[in-house]
């Protein structure tokens, strides 16, 4: 029983850990997008609307699922080795 209270806390922890991350990485990519738009706005005659686009578009893929994403992957293989060692 005291092993699954443990299992529990250190849960609790990775997913307090994880939120952590996503708030961070979450700001910084409202950070890079915002310089992005501010320089495709500045620069609004010499930069083609197609690589304002492009810019514009994978800057919103920084965001916090791509970062958490494999933690949480790497999570749910723990959970599975720990359950097939109990048995």
């Amino acid at each position: 029983m005291a092993s699954l209270a443990t299992w529990g806390l250190l849960t609790g922890l990775l997913v307090d850990c994880n939120r952590w991350i996503a708030v961070r990485v979450d700001f910084v990519t409202a950070l890079v997008m915002v310089s992005a738009g501010g320089i495709a706005v500045s620069k609004a005659g010499s930069i083609s609307d197609a690589s304002v686009g492009f810019s514009l578009t994978h800057a919103t893929g920084l965001g916090a699922l791509s970062t958490i994403d494999p933690f949480r992957r790497f999570h749910v293989l723990m959970l599975r080795r720990q359950q097939a060692n109990s048995f």
